[in-house]
């Protein structure tokens, strides 16, 4: 705001800046476990008309799952998962993305409310998964990780990881910052 720059030195740094990890890793010259520590992979969700007051998980043709979640008036539909390799900031979902997702649940829900022209709302999100040499995007780990890299293992990144583990993540996290500040 005040256009002055300002440089701070931290004894611990946390990466976790997710699907921007290795560009973080990057700017600070860390390469201890190669260029690359995720596998960015991509899912769309999106809003339909409520169809069910029950949550639906199906299996799709392609074995990946996709689930039907009742939420306010809607129905959550997601989710689709694919590498990425494009700009996390300029990210959507795309009109075949959308229909993967409703010819997915039509199959189990006959319902003629899974039309593309009833979706209210659609998005995207990147996952910054633990890059796994040789597995396709759906076989990566979902489970996060967290890298102990640089000087004095003093940079950490945080890989992997779904919203519902944030609790055991800021815990492993936390405690690994206390041990490289001696505070353990």
């Amino acid at each position: 705001l005040t256009e002055q720059v300002y440089e701070v030195r931290g004894k611990v740094v946390v990466n976790a800046v997710g699907p921007w990890v290795d560009r973080l890793r990057e700017l600070a010259g860390i390469t201890d476990r190669g260029t690359r520590v995720i596998r960015p992979t991509k899912g769309i969700h999106c809003l339909l008309p409520r169809m069910t007051d029950r949550a639906v998980y199906l299996s799709a043709k392609d074995d990946r799952m996709i689930f039907v979640i009742p939420w306010r008036d809607f129905s959550l539909v997601g989710t689709t998962d694919s590498d990425f390799d494009g700009d996390p900031d300029r990210l959507w979902a795309t009109k075949d993305e959308v229909a993967y997702l409703l010819g997915e649940v039509q199959r189990v829900l006959v319902d003629p409310r899974v039309r593309p022209e009833n979706v209210v709302y659609a998005y995207a999100g990147v996952r910054p998964l633990t890059f796994e040499e040789g597995k396709p995007a759906g076989a990566v780990s979902r489970q996060h990780r967290v890298f102990s890299e640089g000087p004095g293992a003093s940079f950490l990144t945080v890989t992997g990881t779904k919203l519902t583990c944030f609790r055991s993540l800021a815990e492993e996290a936390g405690d690994l910052v206390m041990k490289r500040l001696g505070l353990d």
